[in-house]
């Protein structure tokens, strides 16, 4: 966002870590193209969250739903994530994105990660442990209540031209769609899913017994 905002503004592209830049603008382009695919078939941490919640069902029987009211709230803090970094940003001058860019910590930022990793805090590994937890009970915990990159995707996802879209008179009304959908959305009940949980990862269109009763264009 930094990179994207530093270009936006001066025309030029970062010299420090340009690339950041340029998968940010193929993967906005991606979801406005094809909706959250990012999120579904390419994002590592949604992979390992994925065989986390499948392991949670495999030895547990089931995944655990939490109730709507509590739900709700907390899907909003992936957004309040999201506005609180594109606040801090919006407030940086072009000067101020180029001095942090340029700055020691800029110029090492992918390195520091790595040694957040390597050394990691014992704050650190409990909050890991925490979504590891987390994610083995509930469905795609990190992804639905606090990713913000997936957040800010799923902005872009709604204003895509293509969704998931069920014909109601091929539909047989089997509810199928819904209880394989990882967003939990309700696909049986809509004539187009316009959600921005919506990852488009096709998971209703491949169990949908009913031919062309569900079609993703």
């Amino acid at each position: 966002l930094m990179n994207l905002k530093y270009f936006v503004l001066t025309g030029h592209i970062p010299t420090v870590h340009p690339a950041a830049m340029f998968l940010l603008l193929t993967f906005l382009g991606m979801s406005f193209l094809f909706r959250k695919a990012f999120c579904s078939w390419l994002c590592p941490v949604g992979t390992i969250s994925e065989y986390l919640w499948r392991a949670g069902k495999y030895f547990f029987g089931r995944n655990f739903a939490l109730p709507r009211w509590l739900d709700l709230p907390l899907r909003s803090l992936k957004y309040l994530l999201l506005a609180f970094f594109a606040w801090a940003i919006s407030t940086m001058s072009a000067e101020g994105l180029a001095s942090f860019m340029q700055s020691p910590y800029g110029l090492i930022a992918d390195v520091k990660m790595l040694n957040f990793f390597r050394h990691i805090s014992q704050t650190g590994l409990i909050v890991i442990g925490v979504l590891m937890l987390g994610s083995i009970f509930v469905q795609n915990f990190w992804c639905r209540y606090l990713c913000p990159y997936g957040a800010l995707l799923g902005m872009v996802s709604f204003f895509s031209p293509t969704r998931i879209r069920r014909n109601e008179v091929a539909c047989i009304d089997c509810a199928k769609c819904s209880k394989v959908c990882p967003s939990r959305l309700p696909v049986d009940k809509l004539k187009s899913v316009r959600s921005v949980e919506c990852t488009g990862c096709l998971e209703c269109v491949a169990v949908c017994p009913a031919q062309n009763a569900l079609i993703f264009s």
